[in-house]
């Protein structure tokens, strides 16, 4: 009977220890959730504050870059693409395209011209002014109208550090000029041809609708060659 009573004993004081243990992992096991639910949602918090990080960078170079344009930025002698078609290599090459493409050069000019015409030929720029000319500087070309320009703003067009994907705006500081307004694309093709894009007129909002129209003023320094690639393209 002694020996019954001491083995039931047993089991119940058995039975006590397996409830107290298992009664005591269960709070291991839920602040162990608790601590890992906590850490997923620093990780997560982290990744966003990393990311917002990175959005205010881009911004403040975006914003930095965009404060110090001006249009020393484009400082220099420019022609009109357009200027060169008459010039005989240049109209030779164009011949030659215009028949590879089943059209005649009158044809092929018209298309280019649409695509490419400005009110100049050249173009003189200096810290805060631009000079149109009604020919290229090198041929002699007076002075059509000189107008002070100031920049205004930035517009981003297309994914940041991709050729043609911004438009800096500028505006003439004489309400009454002849291009109050002109959209001016950064210099580029330095391993071609270097140039830039260029529109004009009095809504910047209608200008950047404008997308078949594709002014070229190229560096007046431009050889033959690489003005021939430039149309013919």
């Amino acid at each position: 009977m002694k020996k019954h009573l001491t083995a039931a004993l047993s089991l119940l004081l058995a039975m006590g220890l397996l409830v107290s243990c298992s009664d005591s992992k269960k709070p291991t096991k839920d602040v162990a959730s608790k601590a890992t639910s906590a850490a997923k949602k620093d990780t997560k918090e982290s990744k966003k504050d990393t990311k917002e990080s990175k959005k205010d960078t881009k911004e403040t170079k975006a914003a930095t870059k965009a404060e110090k344009m001006s249009l020393k930025d484009w400082a220099g002698t420019w022609n009109s693409i357009e200027g060169y078609y008459t010039v005989p290599e240049v109209k030779k090459a164009m011949e030659a395209k215009a028949k590879e493409l089943k059209k005649s050069f009158d044809e092929f000019k018209k298309e280019k011209s649409k695509e490419c015409h400005v009110e100049w030929l050249g173009m003189k720029i200096d810290d805060n002014s631009i000079t149109f000319l009604d020919n290229f500087a090198s041929n002699k070309g007076k002075a059509i109208e000189k107008v002070e320009y100031t920049f205004k703003e930035l517009k981003q067009v297309g994914k940041e550090g991709e050729e043609h994907s911004q438009w800096a705006v500028f505006e003439a500081k004489d309400k009454k000029a002849k291009h109050p307004l002109l959209l001016m694309m950064p210099v580029h093709g330095e391993n071609e041809i270097t140039h830039f894009h260029v529109r004009y007129g009095k809504s910047v909002d209608e200008m950047l609708k404008m997308d078949s129209w594709w002014p070229v003023m190229a560096k007046d320094s431009s050889t033959m060659a690489q003005v021939i690639t430039e149309v013919t393209h």
